[in-house]
C-alpha cells in the first residue's frame, strides 16, 4: 500500500478563505429570507405565497443561488489546486455577482437580476474550465510515489 502526501501551494489558502466567505454569504442570505418570512407572515414549509410576489422574489433568489452553489464550490476547490490566485479572484467575482443577482431580483423588477446572473455564470464557467485543465494535467503527469514512499 502506498501513501501519498498532498502538499498545497500556500496561495491555496486564498481559495479556502473565499470558500468560507461563500458559506457566510449563504448564511446571510438565508437570514434575510427568514426575516422576510416574518415580515410577510409566510411560514415554513410554504415556499411561496401568491399574495406576496415580493416575498417570492426573495425565496427564488436564494433558492437559485443554493442550486448553483454545489457546482461552484467543487469548481472553485479543484480549479484552485492548479490556479489558486485566479480561482480565488473568480470566487470573489462569483460572490459579488450573486449579491448583485440577489439585490436585482428583490428590487421590484426581476429583470434587474440578469447582470448578476450572467456574471456569476461566467465566473463559474471559468472555474469549471480551470478545474478541468488541472484535472487533465494530472492525467498527463501520472502518479509517481515520493522517494520516502519508495523506502
Amino acid at each position: 500500500m502506498h501513501s501519498m502526501r498532498i502538499l498545497f501551494d500556500p496561495e491555496y489558502g486564498f481559495v479556502l478563505v473565499v470558500t468560507m466567505l461563500s458559506v457566510m454569504f449563504l448564511l446571510v442570505m438565508a437570514r434575510i429570507v427568514g426575516r422576510q418570512r416574518g415580515i410577510f407572515n409566510v411560514h415554513p414549509p410554504k415556499m411561496h405565497d401568491e399574495k406576496y410576489p415580493e416575498f417570492n422574489c426573495y425565496v427564488r433568489a436564494h433558492q437559485n443561488t443554493v442550486e448553483f452553489y454545489p457546482t461552484f464550490v467543487v469548481a472553485l476547490l479543484i480549479s484552485g489546486l492548479g490556479f489558486p490566485v485566479s480561482s480565488a479572484w473568480l470566487g470573489i467575482g462569483w460572490i459579488v455577482s450573486r449579491i448583485a443577482y440577489f439585490a436585482g431580483y428583490v428590487s421590484g423588477d426581476v429583470h434587474n437580476r440578469m447582470y448578476g446572473f450572467i456574471a456569476s455564470v461566467l465566473c463559474q464557467a471559468l472555474l469549471a474550465i480551470g478545474g478541468m485543465l488541472f484535472a487533465l494535467s494530472l492525467t498527463r503527469v501520472g502518479y509517481y510515489p515520493s522517494p520516502e514512499a519508495q523506502g
